[in-house]
């Protein structure tokens, strides 16, 4: 397997991590809450200095070959990243840490507890795709550049008022359900090839009065087990699910009552709704609408 290392530019802080007895410093004067400076993890696992040296020049930290990413399946000493780890970057370092603007690019880790983000300011991206999160992801009114967790699984992400001025990537994630409750999106909803192991009683996708500027993604083997809800939501280009599924034998699997698109809502096999209920769908001002055969669809 290969992996790219990347030069250290944080040498102040490659110098603090460096103990030669391989213990913790001696606690210092806290200026900041805890888990806000780099002596709050010392030392740091093989992985976290990969990162930490990464993120000084902004480019991709890969803990998997990079040339056949693979998400990984267990915790090993090469892939063991802290959540907290995670969250002291993403706020942007210390006085001895530079976060380059690009943020946190990262493949291939697993992230051991919560990623707490909940009304935090992200003034950069990030990026954690084919990662393993080992709990859930919590970003409640969470304002951030952009995010991308494609090829990633985590237990759920509570994401309820976030702030995205650019993308939301959820390609090929693999997790029990997602919250976008009243989310603003400025550009669009990526969620091909995702898989939500939802329940039936469980609103398996929340987007209720979600706004995106930009599209909404639900295709390429797009499969969910619940109630997919857009009740609403405002979507200034398209609404596209083709070649996807929407499971919930007994509730309604899509309902988007009040949504309003302005561009076009896509329907089209191999679209599937499987469900002993009509999906409601409430549309105004619908451009376009193309759906499947005995697929119930109300636009008033």
């Amino acid at each position: 397997m290969t992996r790219k290392k990347v030069p250290n530019r944080n040498k102040a802080a490659t110098a603090s991590a460096q103990n030669p007895q391989g213990k913790t410093p001696a606690p210092t004067h806290q200026k900041k809450p805890f888990g806000r400076q780099l002596a709050d993890f010392l030392p740091l696992l093989p992985a976290e200095q990969e990162l930490l040296n990464a993120v000084a020049i902004g480019e991709m930290c890969w803990l998997c070959d990079e040339n056949n990413p693979v998400r990984p399946k267990e915790k090993t000493k090469d892939n063991e990243t802290r959540a907290d780890f995670i969250r002291f970057l993403a706020l942007g370092g210390d006085d001895d840490v530079f976060v380059h603007e690009t943020g946190i690019c990262l493949a291939g880790a697993y992230i051991q507890n919560e990623l707490n983000l909940i009304s935090c300011n992200v003034s950069s991206g990030l990026i954690i795709i084919y990662t393993a999160f080992q709990n859930k992801l919590s970003f409640t009114q969470c304002s951030i550049n952009n995010l991308n967790l494609s090829s990633s699984s985590f237990d759920h992400l509570e994401a309820s008022h976030i702030s995205l001025k650019s993308n939301l990537i959820l390609k090929d994630v693999v997790c029990e359900f997602i919250h976008l409750k009243n989310a603003t999106i400025i550009g669009s909803l990526y969620l091909q090839g995702a898989k939500l192991r939802g329940y039936d009683s469980l609103d398996t996708l929340n987007c209720d009065s979600l706004t995106a500027e930009g599209y909404i993604f639900l295709s390429h083997h797009f499969k969910a087990t619940g109630t997919i809800s857009f009740i609403g939501a405002i979507i200034r280009k398209d609404f596209i699910c083709i070649n996807s599924t929407f499971n919930n034998p007994n509730n309604i699997a899509l309902n988007c009552q009040a949504i309003v698109i302005d561009g076009s809502l896509f329907m089209r096999r191999p679209f599937n709704s499987e469900t002993q209920h009509s999906a409601c769908v409430s549309l105004r001002r619908p451009h376009v609408v193309s759906c499947s055969p005995g697929f119930f669809l109300a636009c008033g």
